[in-house]
């Protein structure tokens, strides 16, 4: 049966787009604006190229969302929401901060993409006859994608074809190599 509120949006928001072997990229789950929010759930899924270095959710996040628990279980990577007594927001709402670093030997080319696990995830809210239902969410996963760029090769050395050039104002060489 659809929402009686409207969908709600929630992203998962790398703060880069390309990020190169060992480097750290930083995630924000965010949930955009909501009425009447009770609960939410969701478990993070890290894909192969990533590892996992830690997270949290803000601190005050209970509070402010009138909530007697919210909050991201880092060994776990799972978010949970309840005890709320119906939030409603009109803008985002950041729920969890965590980051990542990318393996070294990754891929160049590769696109990750941290998700959440399927079938686990849920956000709702109760009728006046306290049946839980459930919002529509739009999550496109992919907003969460990180391009993999080759990792930096520094020179080694530079060498050069001769130790000494005349050239003439105007003139042109390219004996140097």
């Amino acid at each position: 049966e659809p929402s009686a509120h409207p969908p709600v949006t929630f992203t998962i928001k790398p703060d880069k787009t390309t990020a190169t072997p060992g480097e750290t990229i930083t995630y924000q789950a965010i949930i955009g604006p909501v009425e009447n929010l009770q609960t939410a759930e969701f478990k993070l899924v890290i894909p192969d190229e990533l590892e996992y270095t830690g997270g949290s959710s803000p601190e005050g996040l209970a509070e402010k969302m009138n909530a007697t628990t919210a909050e991201f279980t880092s060994s776990t990577m799972k978010f949970i929401l309840g005890g709320i007594h119906d939030y409603t927001s009109n803008s985002d709402t950041l729920l969890v901060t965590f980051t990542c670093k990318v393996k070294e030997g990754a891929a160049a080319g590769a696109k990750p993409v941290v998700k959440v696990k399927e079938g686990e995830e849920f956000f709702y809210f109760a009728d006046s006859e306290l049946e839980p239902k459930y919002y529509t969410i739009n999550y496109d996963p992919n907003g969460a994608a990180v391009t993999i760029a080759a990792a930096p090769k520094p020179a080694t050395g530079i060498a050069l074809n001769k130790s000494e050039l005349t050239l003439t104002a105007g003139n042109s060489d390219t004996s140097l190599t």
